[in-house]
Order: C-alpha cells, then sequence, then structure tokens
C-alpha cells in the first residue's frame, strides 16, 4: 500500500521543506518507508509513503491521517500548496475547504455553474 501526497512550496525552500517533513514522520513512525521526490524547477514535490513490509495494511491504513495531517500543517507553514500537479480532485475537497476562504470557495462555485458544460467533469461539484 501507497500513500501518495502532492504538494509545492517555493524552489528555495524544497531542501527545508523536504527534511522538515521527513523528519516529522519519522519521529510518528520509524519504520515508514519515505519516497519524496518532484520537480526541482516547479518547487512540485511528491511524497510517496510506502507500507512497511512488517506492518500489515490494515495499520498503515490507520496512520494515513496523521501522515497527511503531517505533510498539510509543514506545507502550509512554508506557505506552499497542498495540491499542485494533479489538482484537488474529489480527494483534497476537505483540505481545499480547510485551507481556502470562504469567499474563495464562493467564487469558484460561482465559477464552475456559469461554465458547467457536459465536457467539464460532469457530476463534480464543490461542496
Amino acid at each position: 500500500m501507497v500513500f501518495y501526497a502532492d504538494v509545492a512550496v517555493a524552489v528555495s525552500e524544497i531542501p527545508a521543506f523536504i527534511q522538515k517533513v521527513t523528519s516529522a514522520l519519522k519521529e510518528l513512525d520509524p519504520e515508514v518507508d519515505i519516497n519524496a521526490f518532484g520537480h526541482a524547477g516547479d518547487g512540485n514535490i511528491h511524497f510517496n509513503l510506502l507500507q512497511p513490509t512488517d506492518i500489515d495494511a490494515e495499520a498503515f491504513r490507520k496512520q494515513l491521517p496523521l501522515y497527511e495531517k503531517i505533510i498539510f500543517e509543514t506545507v502550509t507553514k512554508f506557505n506552499g500548496s497542498f495540491s499542485a500537479e494533479h489538482g484537488v480532485g474529489s480527494v483534497k475537497l476537505a483540505q481545499m475547504i480547510e485551507a481556502k476562504p470562504a469567499i474563495e470557495i464562493e467564487l469558484m462555485r460561482h465559477i464552475r455553474s456559469s461554465i458547467s458544460n457536459p465536457y467539464l467533469n460532469p457530476r463534480k461539484l464543490i461542496p
């Protein structure tokens, strides 16, 4: 099992960000296998957290909210984005609502409703 996060920080902050997140994740779970990589030119960092071979999938799955919290709280401290290359999608809607001011969410709803057509992700709505 793999946990995947796609975040972004300023290019100049990439090394410090990866170090901070890696240290925090290892403090929580010394056995987690961290594969952090990305796009040095745009600050996009992919954090893949791989299930250790000696931990069962359910135990690893229970840790996922804690891993996610560490990554997203740290990206906020670095003035980065909780969602980068792969966008918000339906997986990160809760993070978006938490991260964005209500007026921005309302503006997104308005824009979405004004340009909605069958080709723009039908049945996908901003809550």
